[in-house]
């Protein structure tokens, strides 16, 4: 039951933030939509562990969770400064 009404949550949340993601007006936005999504589906497969009683979900999402950070770090970087 509890499984059922967590993973609404997360679809819900998922699909809220892929609209903002696709209407967003500026690229700050946008990319703060796709971190989001990143970060709730992160949520997601480290529900998916807890449910499978496994550790290995845990270190794919330490593995993405790295790789969004720098990615984000990189687009604001280029958002404050351009291309040099």
């Amino acid at each position: 039951m509890i499984e059922s009404i967590v993973i609404g949550i997360l679809s819900l949340s998922i699909l809220l933030s892929f609209i903002r993601l696709i209407i967003g007006p500026t690229p700050q936005d946008r990319i703060l939509a796709l971190d989001v999504i990143t970060v709730q589906s992160s949520a997601a497969l480290v529900f998916w562990a807890l449910l499978e009683n496994t550790g290995f979900y845990i270190d794919v999402v330490l593995v993405i969770a790295a790789a969004v950070f720098l990615t984000t770090v990189i687009f604001a970087r280029y958002l404050e400064r351009g291309i040099q």
